[in-house]
């Protein structure tokens, strides 16, 4: 009998001990809601103002604006309304534009098929005038292809000659690529680089 009883003791202190574990673990899911649980989705479309269903990239810049590259153009988000933007200044209006990028020193960049398009804050457009900017950085002439890393670091090809900006170190790196080599894409994080190519012209 009184193994019985010392057993039911033991028992009766295990369930109080799983009980206050169990109560303990559900005060702490209570105290911190998980990441989904504040997660607010919204559907932004051509009836909010987009300029078009079809987004290729999106960017959320350091200002806090949403930047949407879409089949008609480039649209600006500032969580009430969009503000469409065309390529400007341009006789390729009709390129079609790919990607969007913020640099280190906060330039907007968007890339085309053929083109290099730079957002101009003081006077709100996008146009392909982007020797000025790049001149800046020692980058001189016109660039085929452009990229910004996941550093924030600005990557341009022009002709042959790989081009690599580092903000932080303030220093231009120059890389020949070989004669039958085409750049497709790039990725670099800490100072690590991989490019994506193809051979022939």
């Amino acid at each position: 009998m009184k193994l019985l009883l010392n057993f039911a003791g033991k028992t009766t202190m295990t369930m109080k001990r799983y009980f206050l574990f169990a109560l303990l673990c559900l005060s702490l899911f209570t105290a911190f809601p998980s990441e989904h649980a504040r997660l607010v989705f919204r559907n932004l479309n051509m009836s909010q103002g987009i300029s078009d269903n079809h987004v290729r990239s999106i960017l959320k810049d350091s200002y806090g604006m949403m930047w949407f590259v879409t089949l008609n153009g480039v649209n600006r988000y500032d969580g009430y309304r969009f503000k469409k933007y065309g390529v400007e200044r341009s006789p390729h209006w009709n390129d079609a534009l790919y990607k969007i990028y913020e640099d280190a020193d906060s330039n907007i960049w968007v890339t085309g098929s053929s083109y290099v398009y730079c957002y101009h804050s003081d006077s709100d457009f996008i146009d392909t005038h982007v020797e000025g900017t790049l001149a800046r950085y020692g980058i001189r002439g016109k660039v085929s292809r452009l990229f910004v890393d996941k550093d924030h670091n600005l990557w341009c090809l022009r002709a042959r000659t790989l081009f690599y900006y580092d903000f932080s170190r303030r220093r231009l790196t120059r890389m020949q690529l070989p004669k039958d080599m085409q750049l497709w894409d790039l990725m670099c994080r800490n100072g690590r680089a991989r490019l994506l190519c193809s051979q022939g012209a």
